[in-house]
């Protein structure tokens, strides 16, 4: 991609907010800054509206205390103006708001990045439906659901290229009428010179980086901690969060709740930790489980997951089912320290190969040139 092309991100979220988008969205524009010439950021915020910087790119933030109507035009507005100064947008987030930024200007120019299906989430996060993510697909949904799920659908439609991070995720593109041939996957990268082991002292047994929400599955893995006495630290904020502080103090196990941190400190936490667990019953690539993995940590995560496409298990970790649960698992991780070493080594030489954040961020970069 040429130096000279422009760029605009457009996402959700954006730090100080945390979760995959966000990391995706910051770490990407660091990289691309040295790339382009001409960078720009939009995303939604909790605080204040404004203009700032972010690695030499202009960042225009949009308050979600302003009325919906309001932002969302706001929003929409930011992104043709982007378009019509001949800058390609990348959405990785703010779907809707882009898809109705590009009606009525000649060609297609954004690419598309899905994290997930943003309709489950959101209805799961209402509390509109408790279906997994797979389940929810074919569920008999109200209208309003139903004009989302077009609108979002005639979002990644409308662009020139939809990335997506999990073979998962592709499937579930195909199911909402998406040509395959417009789908690219490309994983979702960690940095791997930065998460390496500082082989700090460990103080915890086990460790889970994630939103404190129910699908999370963070209750089990506090439950099952409690009963092999393993000690747990749990990085991450979110609505469950005092359900689970009641939890764990109820069962009487050690599990310390760090909430949200910096990178920085996230990856201290890694280093203080014997084991990661991820018990999300859908990730498409866990961001925090790469990083685990890259800073050669013993990992345990769930089948029928985009975490699947990640571990190979019983080998550089384990993955869990219906036929070898989570407490087998961590059973396994507690008492088999010869395997726990050796699948460590691997898991840190498969990061390094297939999800390096030069290797991938250059493959999306490209498509934006495309």
């Amino acid at each position: 991609m040429s130096s000279n092309t422009k760029l605009c991100i457009a996402t959700g979220i954006f730090p100080p907010d945390t979760g995959g988008p966000a990391k995706f969205a910051a770490s990407f524009a660091e990289w691309a800054a040295s790339k382009s010439k001409d960078l720009s950021i939009v995303s939604l915020t909790d605080g204040d509206a404004g203009k700032t910087q972010f690695s030499n790119a202009d960042v225009e933030l949009i308050s979600r205390k302003s009325p919906f109507l309001w932002r969302f035009l706001k929003t929409s507005l930011f992104l043709r103006r982007s378009m019509l100064s001949g800058a390609v947008v990348l959405a990785n987030g703010l779907f809707l708001e882009t898809y109705i930024a590009s009606l009525f200007i000649r060609g297609t120019n954004y690419i598309t990045k899905v994290p997930g299906d943003i309709v489950w989430e959101r209805a799961r996060n209402s509390g509109y439906t408790q279906l997994s993510i797979d389940e929810f697909q074919n569920s008999d949904i109200s209208l309003k659901w139903r004009l989302f799920r077009w609108l979002f659908t005639r979002s990644l439609k409308k662009s020139k290229a939809v990335i997506v991070p999990s073979l998962h995720l592709e499937s579930l593109c195909v199911l909402w009428g998406l040509p395959r041939q417009k789908i690219i996957l490309i994983n979702n990268s960690v940095d791997t010179k930065k998460f390496s082991s500082g082989n700090l002292a460990k103080k915890w047994d086990a460790i889970t980086v994630c939103r404190l929400v129910p699908w999370k599955g963070v209750d089990e893995i506090i439950k099952i901690c409690a009963s092999l006495s393993l000690s747990l630290c749990v990085v991450g904020d979110g609505p469950e969060k005092a359900k689970l502080e009641g939890l764990a103090k109820s069962l009487h196990v050690k599990v310390d709740f760090v909430g949200d941190r910096t990178e920085t400190e996230v990856k201290s936490f890694l280093d203080q930790s014997r084991c990661f667990v991820l018990n999300s019953t859908f990730e498409a690539t866990s961001y925090a489980l790469l990083e685990a993995r890259s800073m050669s940590l013993f990992s345990i995560a769930r089948r029928n997951t985009g975490s699947e496409e990640v571990i190979n298990h019983d080998s550089d970790g384990l993955l869990c089912d219906e036929h070898f649960p989570l407490s087998s698992a961590l059973a396994r991780f507690r008492d088999d320290n010869e395997f726990v070493k050796s699948a460590s080594i691997l898991a840190r030489k498969d990061t390094t190969l297939r999800f390096d954040q030069n290797v991938n961020f250059a493959k999306i970069y490209e498509q934006a040139a495309g």
